[in-house]
């Protein structure tokens, strides 16, 4: 399989060592792995392990430089005969929705944070498939990005054991050296004035305790405010700002306690589980995916996230009791060993490629009338033949809907409401936004009129099968000639569209499923009037429609 990760740039950072891992890890597995970013730091680990990477400015916003970077990851894409495109911000995800369309090439995408409310945090549920790291994270893009359940997929990140490795406790040390970290950037969600303060009230009872910060300033200024507040503090003797280091299995070997203080809702804590691999216990506040690793009182300490005593006391309590300290931290080993090991992550990553690229989502319309939606049967159960793996929706009309409920061959049956004068184009809009975020590869277009091409269109998917009858049908990017087919009857051509999909074959026998209540309903009807089980009955409706001389 050729994979594609495409995300900002590659300096330190969770995002960006998940990719790194991941990369690395897909090339060792005989998987062709390319990155695209605007570079870093991080690059060189990556080309060192055989990992290709292609500098584009993915990380700007500009249009004319979203523009460019679309038609270089189109050449890439084709150049890389890339199979899956995998983006991890908002701007490549943007970039990569487009190239998708492009090339028909699928891609998902994972959410890394919590997003604010605009358009632009929208693009991170087009995906084919949306990975998430936390449940938290799962439930927001649902409720706040609208993103059908069917379409996330929950991944914890993992730790690299054999980097990250298990020390064993040594309860002597809360004796000798203690070394309290944190590590993350240092930004004020990660909650540094409040680990700060909570250690003004540690260091009262531990006065020779160390302080260890470990993470980049993006601004400058806001590491200059926790400065003055150590010094406020009185904790300046005590406190290390280490800034951006690359050997944090190292700094984690040599700590007594983790603290992750985040104050504002995050995606996950990948130094929580960093920490617990390596044998260190943790003390956290209960925010965000936080609460997806630790369990309080099991494998760690949780607190509320406004409260520097109570994270004090924490910490304390863990210094006066070693043996709750290892009982804490052996307990997160043993979930990081089964829950969030790189390998689980790796596999399961794996898996949501190969499902994106074999699962096909197909949407046939048909809005006709009752028969004509019977004399569809023949062509959805052609498309289970030939897609038997494949999600299948119909959209059909309400008085057709009880046609379709069920039919073995359909996976979801979508009424379509159609209303008259300005109500009509509201309803229309209403349904291609809700078709869109179904993600459909195939619209099998059977209804054939201006419509069902703008709803073929609207929802946004990758072909767009059809009669080019001249009604809007420059909206449709597979089409048959429908003049050349006119005096064909309706199942020869219905045909002509389905053979645009690769299908050779057609069964034109006629199914019809009813309900045992209905079935009742006919026999008791038929007894009434005399008609013996033996008879064959024809029923004819002359007349029934002055729209089609056929009637």
């Amino acid at each position: 399989m050729n994979i594609l990760q495409i995300l900002p740039e590659l300096r330190s950072g969770g995002v960006e060592r998940g990719t790194v891992d991941l990369a690395k890890h897909l090339f060792q597995k005989g998987h062709k792995s390319v990155v695209v970013s605007a570079g870093g730091s991080l690059v060189g680990d990556l080309t060192c392990a055989g990992v290709t990477h292609y500098a584009l400015p993915v990380h700007k916003k500009s249009p004319f430089s979203v523009i460019r970077s679309i038609r270089s990851l189109t050449k890439i894409i084709v150049m890389e005969k890339i199979d899956i495109i995998h983006a991890r911000s908002r701007v490549p995800a943007l970039i990569a929705f487009f190239v998708s369309r492009r090339t028909h090439v699928p891609f998902v995408t994972t959410c890394h944070g919590f997003y604010s409310k605009h358009l632009l945090s929208r693009l991170m549920g087009w995906g084919k498939l949306v990975i998430v790291s936390s449940h938290i994270i799962g439930k927001r893009m649902r409720d706040d990005f609208g993103v059908s359940h069917h379409k996330i997929r929950l991944i914890h990140r993992g730790v690299n054991l054999e980097e990250f490795k298990w020390r064993p406790f040594e309860p002597e040390k809360f004796k000798k050296e203690v070394v309290i970290g944190m590590i993350g950037r240092i930004t004020p969600i990660k909650g540094h004035s409040l680990f700060l303060k909570s250690m003004a009230r540690v260091t009262r009872v531990f006065p020779n305790i160390k302080i260890q910060i470990i993470g980049d300033a993006p601004k400058p200024q806001y590491k200059e405010e926790l400065l003055m507040l150590s010094r406020r503090l009185g904790l300046t003797h005590a406190v290390e700002f280490l800034g951006t280091r690359y050997d944090i299995p190292e700094l984690l070997a040599k700590m007594s306690i983790l603290v992750v203080p985040s104050i504002g809702e995050e995606a996950f804590g990948r130094v929580a589980i960093e920490a617990g691999a390596c044998g260190v216990p943790v003390v956290a506040t209960r925010m965000g995916g936080l609460v997806d690793i630790i369990e309080h009182g099991k494998d760690g300490l949780l607190v509320s996230p406004d409260d520097p005593a109570a994270l004090a006391e924490s910490v304390i309590q863990l210094l006066k009791d070693p043996l709750l300290a290892e009982r804490l931290a052996l307990s997160l080993r043993q979930k990081i060993e089964k829950e969030f090991n790189l390998e689980l992550m790796f596999q399961k990553t794996l898996s949501v490629y190969h499902e994106a690229i074999a699962q096909k989502r197909i949407l046939m319309i048909k809005l006709s009338a009752v028969g004509d939606v019977i004399l569809s049967i023949p062509s959805i159960r052609a498309l289970r033949e030939k897609f038997p793996d494949a999600w299948i929706s119909v959209l059909v009309g309400r008085k057709a809907r009880k046609i379709i409920r069920n039919c073995p061959y359909v996976n979801d049956t979508i009424v379509y409401e159609d209303a008259f004068g300005q109500n009509r184009y509201a309803g229309l809009f209403t349904m291609t936004k809700l078709l869109a975020k179904e993600d459909f590869d195939i619209v099998v277009d059977l209804q054939n009129n201006r419509i069902s091409h703008l709803i073929s269109y609207l929802c946004g998917a990758r072909l767009r099968a059809g009669h080019d009858n001249r009604k809007w049908s420059f909206l449709l990017n597979a089409k048959t000639k429908d003049a050349a087919h006119a005096a064909l009857r309706p199942l020869e051509h219905q045909f002509q569209v389905l053979k645009l999909l690769g299908l050779e074959t057609f069964n034109k026998q006629l199914e019809l499923w009813t309900e045992k209540d209905e079935d009742r309903k006919v026999s008791d009807f038929l007894v009434s009037q005399w008609v013996a089980p033996s008879q064959t009955l024809v029923g004819i409706n002359p007349g029934s429609s002055l729209r089609w001389p056929t009637k």
